[in-house]
């Protein structure tokens, strides 16, 4: 999966290229049933910004609406159809942090918890038992960029940190 002048598309294995979502649109990650993780700018949505979606096998897409009002993305999806992401807040008007959630069809948005002192926070990639994987960061200078893990039930943990000031996780396995 990915993007072609920004359509979300997915190769098949035969060289053709599916369209998914026609203009302004992204396709993230793709689990083993076919099913892709991403966000697309819909009619409607705030300010002509990105909602997350997904694309399910037969084509059709979802839009996991952010409550907040805000808009975000879906950047990764496990073989059970859970998704992570983030959504980008905003406080009259203007984008103040981002927040990361785990959605699923059965449980909708499950907010990850932040860390303490953070102001921005990313879920970037799920395995199939539901651990999620990114950063957290601070304007402040104690937590420039710190790689954070989350549990199924949303609570984090910050991972070991690197030698530089920015640290993410970015991909995690099924075999932890």
């Amino acid at each position: 999966v990915g993007c072609n002048e920004n359509n979300a598309v997915l190769w098949r294995a035969n060289g053709a290229i599916v369209d998914l979502g026609g203009r302004e649109a992204f396709a993230m990650d793709l689990n083993d049933q076919g099913a892709i993780a991403g966000y697309k700018v819909l009619p409607g949505g705030y300010r002509g910004y990105s909602t997350p979606v997904v694309w399910n096998a037969d084509g059709g897409m979802i839009a996991i609406a952010p409550p907040q009002g805000g808009f975000g993305r879906a950047e990764a999806i496990n073989n059970k159809g859970e998704v992570a992401g983030y959504e980008f807040q905003i406080v009259n008007g203007t984008h103040t942090s981002e927040r990361p959630f785990k959605w699923s069809r059965t449980a909708g948005i499950v907010w990850l918890a932040v860390p303490d002192g953070a102001d921005t926070s990313v879920a970037q990639a799920i395995n199939d038992d539901g651990y999620a994987v990114g950063f957290a960061s601070s304007t402040i200078p104690s937590l420039d960029a710190q790689a954070m893990l989350w549990d199924p039930d949303g609570t984090p943990h910050a991972l070991a940190r690197g030698l530089g000031w920015i640290c993410q996780a970015s991909a995690i396995n099924n075999h932890n």
